[in-house]
């Protein structure tokens, strides 16, 4: 299951972390609330589609959830 999360602040971290460890789920994409936060997120999530646009994560056609 692909998984996008909106916001990395401190609970989208915890959730985030969350996600990544749940067996046959994906964090695929985050949507942050500014750049430091996406670039945080770039650090901690290499692979991960990060953007600071909220509509970019709620219109991906390959997120489930």
């Amino acid at each position: 299951m692909n998984i996008g999360l909106l916001g990395y602040g401190a609970w989208g971290r915890i959730h985030a972390g969350s996600i990544k460890d749940m067996p046959n789920h994906r964090l695929a994409a985050i949507a942050c609330r500014t750049e430091e936060s996406a670039r945080r997120a770039r650090e901690d999530h290499p692979g991960c589609f990060v953007t600071t646009d909220m509509d970019e994560v709620i219109r991906r056609p390959d997120l489930d959830a």
